[in-house]
């Protein structure tokens, strides 16, 4: 059976900058092992920024023990070395990655109302604390109830914090998805804590 970390750590060399690898280093090495998978995304980077920084990334992954994800671009995520993929909401099916890039799990975007790909192995659900563009917030109770109806492994993403990231583990989520609540500069320990995978 898969086993799916707690933490995806979505990376933002916006809000990070310089500091982008520094601080995903500090948060896997007070991680326990294997509770974290850290997605390559900045769509908006070149792609030799993306190859450089995920070349970085899948070698710290490695040293401590979690995982690679890289978002939307499969030929990347297959010359890396990754240990998932991460697919919009629309797009290519997860039923085709196996073959397009065989040994990795795949994780989708998933918006409320729309339909579950039947091919992933979970979904990133968004937004689950925070209104995002728009779209106003599931909150708990939403979440709750998005996490007893998908029949997948749901990521809660958006406006998670070590406050609400052990309520949204409670309200049914595997898992939580954050950029900030790591890659602002804050200490990931409290964050960890809740999540119940500080490394001892």
């Amino acid at each position: 059976m898969l086993e799916l970390p707690r933490l995806m750590l979505i990376t933002d060399r916006r809000l990070a900058g310089d500091e982008l690898l520094p601080r995903i280093r500090r948060c896997l090495e007070q991680a326990e092992p294997g509770s974290v998978v850290v997605q390559l995304r900045d769509r908006d980077a070149s792609i030799g920024w993306r190859l450089e920084t995920g070349r970085a990334l899948r070698a710290l992954t490695r040293d401590a023990g979690h995982q690679l994800s890289v978002s939307e671009r499969l030929d990347l995520a297959l010359l890396l070395g990754a240990d998932a993929v991460h697919l919009p909401e629309v797009g290519v099916s997860a039923a085709r990655v196996p073959e397009l890039v065989p040994g990795v799990w795949c994780s989708r975007a998933w918006h409320a109302g729309g339909a579950v790909d039947p091919g992933v192995d979970a979904l990133v659900v968004s937004p689950a604390m925070a209104p995002r563009k728009g779209r106003a917030a599931l909150g708990l109770d939403g979440l709750a109830s998005v996490c007893g109806s998908l029949g997948v492994p749901v990521y809660a993403l958006g406006g998670v914090d070590a406050e609400s990231a052990g309520r949204c583990i409670d309200a049914g989520a595997h898992g939580v998805a954050v950029i900030g609540a790591v890659l602002d500069g804050r200490s990931a320990l409290p964050l960890l804590e809740s999540l119940q995978i500080r490394r001892r």
